[in-house]
């Protein structure tokens, strides 16, 4: 989790598995929501977990 500052936080689950990536991520501008979401997210492996990894664009702007 990353609390750019007082109106922006970025959390993400990442799994390391082979072929690993982020499988979930929130950007807000909420503290309590986004960590909120993330303590909620069910455990690696159990139903309802998140599992496919999200691709990213292959542009990058600043």
């Amino acid at each position: 989790m990353f609390v750019l500052d007082r109106t922006h936080v970025v959390a993400s689950r990442v799994v390391t598995e082979e072929h690993g990536g982020v499988v979930w991520l929130k950007d807000g501008t909420d503290l309590v929501e986004v960590v909120r979401e993330l303590v909620n997210l069910p455990a690696p492996g159990e139903p309802g977990a998140p599992s496919l990894v999200i691709r990213g664009s292959a542009l990058w702007s600043p």
